[in-house]
């Protein structure tokens, strides 16, 4: 189990090619596995598939913004854009908590079905980041016990 503070998280989202199935698209991101594994400043990533629209792409936790941005340069994108045949929708979110539930880190597989919910809630207009961050710092050993749960990130904002 660990608590890692103040990273970046990256959610990609790239819309599935009317040629690809679901178990190629499976099979290509276990062919990639290795190549995450020795990414610089990568400290996690999981595949994701968006229920509603079948769309594949991850969710990163990045050590900092400029290995983050390093990965997903103009090259990146067209590479994508070239083999994927439709455009990466990414988007950058400051983390300054998270948790890995799982004792020596969350593993890699590409068969699990584990679920990754994002729910963003607005800070309300007057509240604080200090209130925000320490509302976080509260809230961490309660999702320590929440069962079931492999990863919690506290994010504040969207950009990029």
């Amino acid at each position: 189990m660990s608590t890692i503070k103040n990273n970046v998280v990256v959610i990609v989202r790239i819309p599935v090619p009317k040629f690809a199935p679901k178990w190629l698209v499976r099979k290509k991101m276990k062919a990639t596995v290795d190549l995450y594994s020795s990414i610089d400043g990568l400290e996690f990533k999981l595949f994701t598939f968006e229920t509603e629209s079948g769309d594949f792409g991850g969710i990163y936790t990045w050590r900092d913004s400029a290995s983050a941005e390093k990965w997903f340069n103009p090259e990146w994108f067209a590479r994508i854009q070239r083999e994927r045949g439709n455009e990466a929708y990414v988007r950058y979110f400051d983390a300054p908590l998270s948790i890995d539930n799982v004792q020596g880190g969350t593993p890699a597989s590409t068969f699990d079905s584990h679920v990754a919910t994002l729910v963003q809630i607005p800070i309300p207009q007057g509240v604080s980041k200090e209130l925000v961050l320490s509302g976080f710092a509260s809230a961490e050993e309660t999702y320590r016990n929440v069962g079931g749960l492999l990863r919690k990130h506290f994010i504040l904002g969207s950009h990029g």
